[in-house]
Parts: structure tokens; sequence; C-alpha cells
């Protein structure tokens, strides 16, 4: 099955504003004093210095889900992370569960996190060892029980591994920073389109 089937929920190409980026967009929706994210310059940027957290709340999706986003400026420090949130639920702490998928700056080999949070509780499900750069970009396909991790680094999308778990369903796409110097670029997603291949291109872009 090619990934990905969705086409792009935001390419950020308009004037700065935000935070939020848009009314599409939730800042801070467990409520623990995340800044943010805003548009700046054409992408995704934080608008803290540590914990910046925001939802896409304009549809919530129920199933088979994917999302995925671009790296457009890698995170500069060792620890610092970009995480793509996908079936989150809950608007405060600690009520928030789901999935998310972290990409981790490491003075070694970086690091693509595959975790379930429970009452804002972390597990790990799955680590998989990656370099990444300026311009790649991943995602997370669940479909069914099966959870899917994508790299792309310019050339195709490839999947790193599968990991089993059926806990959650239902919920919001979203992105977390946890600092200040990553930027983020054409993200997108929503429920999984069988048999369906998109040319995610920034035309099909929308707030």
């Amino acid at each position: 099955m090619p990934f990905p089937t969705t086409l792009i929920l935001d390419n950020f190409n308009r004037a700065d504003s935000g935070p939020p980026p848009s009314a599409s967009w939730t800042t801070d929706p467990i409520g623990y004093g995340a800044a943010g994210h805003k548009v700046l310059s054409n992408v995704m940027a934080p608008n803290g210095a540590t914990d910046n957290d925001s939802r896409y709340t304009a549809v919530q999706f129920t199933g088979d889900v994917e999302g995925y986003l671009t790296i457009s400026t890698k995170p500069a420090n060792n620890g610092e992370e970009i995480s793509l949130l996908f079936v989150s639920s809950g608007n405060s702490s600690p009520t928030q569960n789901g999935y998310q998928i972290s990409c981790t700056v490491a003075a070694g080999t970086d690091t693509i996190v595959v975790q379930r949070f429970d009452a804002g509780v972390f597990t790990t499900l799955a680590t998989y060892n990656q370099e990444f750069a300026s311009g790649d970009k991943v995602g997370v396909s669940k479909i069914g029980s099966t959870i899917t991790t994508y790299y792309n680094n310019g050339t195709s999308w490839v999947s790193l591994g599968t990991v089993t778990d059926n806990t959650y369903s239902t919920g919001y796409l979203g992105i977390y920073n946890s600092g200040s110097t990553a930027r983020i670029d054409d993200f997108g997603g929503g429920n999984v389109k069988k048999g369906v291949m998109t040319t995610n291109t920034g035309f099909w872009g929308r707030s």
C-alpha cells in the first residue's frame, strides 16, 4: 500500500501569524503551559523556547489514520525533538491519550521513537536509529492495530518498521517541539484512503 494516501492539510504558505498558526489549530490543548506554534516565513515555527504543543483540531479522525510532515529545519541541539502526534485526545493535563512519533537529535545516530501515552504516561513501542536532515519527511500510519513508521530523505518513502497496538482509534493530529530551533512544513494526513495515491505538492495545501 502506498504512503501517504491523503493530501496536505497545511502548507503554511501565508503571512506570518499566530500562535496558533490558523483557526484550524489549537495551542496547548492539554493545558500544561506549552507555547504553541506560529507561521513564520511560510513554515511552522515553535513560539517558545521549550515546550511547544499544537493540535490540528479542524477534523477529528476515527479508524485508520495517517500523518506526515516535512522537517524544514532540523533541530539544532542534541536531545531536541520534533514529534508528530496522531489519534491524540484529551483536553486537560494529564488526561491526554494517543500516540506520537518523535524525531530526536543525538550526538551519535538520531532516533525516531514510537510511543503511546495513557493519561500523560508514555510507553515506548519501538525505536528506530535513523539520521535525518533538513528537508527530510517523516510519517506514520495506523491501520487497524498496525502502526507503521515512514521516512523519506527526498527520494521516496520507506517503512522503518511496524508495531502492533490498538489502544486508541479516535483523536487529532498534532505537532510537538521540545525546543525552538526546528521548522516544519507540509503537514498532512487524515483517514487512510485505500487504493489512492496523492501527489502531495504545495498546490493542495489548505489552512
